[in-house]
């Protein structure tokens, strides 16, 4: 299943996640990425599940419209959105945006379409060593200190997790 962190800093947000791809607990291939940049400057995505391909253009065609009808989203509205298209499905997500106040955060979205506020989070296969060392950091540094903690924390993970890939993605999103 792969594993995604997101993690809030001083500063901002980053998601980071491996690239394995996973089905019927095998490693399928070693070059999906499970981060996603929406090519909307703000909003970026890591998640993990079935059909990735799918939920990012979804949510992808989601966010374009919601735009078009309403501005851009805050936090909340992001998070509900991608509930929206996670419900049902077989995808959990860590959703990064900036709320109306102009500050970067995080949301957990499950499968279930429900939605978390957290300063960190971790889905996936290797979720509680992620979780582990996550709760363990300091959140008080930059987004530079963040991307290396993300970005160690999934490599981390890929040392005891079979289904977890040391080929690591990162998207960051300072506030403002």
């Amino acid at each position: 299943m792969s594993t995604v962190v997101g993690f809030e800093s001083a500063e901002g947000v980053v998601l980071a996640g491996d690239r394995y791809a996973v089905r019927g607990g095998r490693v399928v291939g070693r070059e999906r990425p499970h981060v996603f940049d929406l090519g909307v400057e703000g909003y970026g995505v890591a998640a993990v599940g079935d059909d990735l391909d799918g939920f990012e253009r979804r949510v992808d065609a989601e966010l374009r419209r919601y735009r078009t009808e309403r501005g851009d989203p805050s936090i909340e509205a992001f998070a509900q959105l991608v509930a929206g298209v996670t419900e049902g499905t077989a995808v959990d997500a860590i959703v990064g945006a900036r709320a109306d106040d102009g500050t970067a955060h995080i949301r957990t979205v499950d499968r279930d379409g429900s939605v978390l506020a957290d300063e960190f989070a971790a889905r996936g296969t290797g979720a509680d060593f992620a979780l582990g060392r996550l709760e363990a950091a300091d959140r008080d540094v930059g987004l530079d200190e963040a991307v290396e903690l993300a970005r160690e924390t999934v490599e981390t993970v890929a040392r005891r997790d079979a289904l977890t890939g040391e080929t690591v993605d990162v998207w960051r999103l300072a506030g403002e």
